[in-house]
């Protein structure tokens, strides 16, 4: 159920590029890079213990962490039902048929699109203070999340050499952000989540 979200979330905004350029690439065949969802499913829960303190990225997530882990998994089948959603509006985005072509995109305005969108719910939600802890945490804490995922994984989605089918970036975050509302990820929620992380006492150290 997470297959393509997950394939999107790395191959768009940490493995391959996103942003649409002239450039022509193959389109991922769904039975080549499907393969790669349960290595990347079952490598987020160790890779996120093991970077809670890296020292390769001088990273300390100075936090309750059983805690912090727990604000976001007690929204686990909230996030598992966006996803859902979200798939089934993106059919398309891999292709049966071997021999199809896509543009190749690069992730900068998606990435953009994304903190843009995260960053007017969060001023709606009351919680923009809150959320800039959990973004400086976030930015070093996810590089350090995708390099272990790729190296557990044996860098699945680089060595498929492949794009997706998706629709403009605005799009997508709008897409992604009412499959999000419908599945009870709303204001009130964010607001929670946000405050939950704080109190476990989320901040950052590095060192020299």
């Amino acid at each position: 159920m997470y297959s393509l979200l997950v394939l999107l979330l790395f191959h768009c905004i940490y493995a391959v590029e996103c942003l649409t350029s002239s450039v022509k690439i193959k389109q991922c065949i769904c039975d080549e890079i499907m393969p790669c969802k349960e290595g990347y499913l079952e490598s987020v829960i160790p890779c996120a213990d093991k970077c809670r303190v890296s020292e390769d990225y001088a990273l300390t997530l100075s936090a309750d962490y059983p805690s912090l882990r727990d604000c976001f998994l007690s929204y686990q089948e909230s996030i598992k039902e966006t996803i859902e959603c979200t798939l089934n509006h993106l059919q398309d985005a891999c292709t049966e048929i071997p021999g199809t072509f896509v543009e190749k995109r690069y992730s900068g305005t998606l990435k953009t699109a994304i903190l843009s969108e995260i960053h007017s719910l969060a001023s709606n939600a009351g919680v923009e203070g809150e959320l800039k802890s959990i973004l400086v945490v976030g930015k070093r804490f996810m590089h350090c999340l995708r390099m272990c995922i790729d190296n557990k994984t044996g860098h699945c989605i680089q060595k498929a050499k492949c794009g997706l089918k998706l629709p403009s970036d605005t799009s997508l975050v709008a897409l992604a952000k009412n499959c999000a509302l419908q599945s009870g990820i709303n204001t009130v929620a964010l607001q929670k989540i946000c405050q939950c992380a704080v109190s476990a006492g989320i901040f950052m150290t590095t060192g020299a």
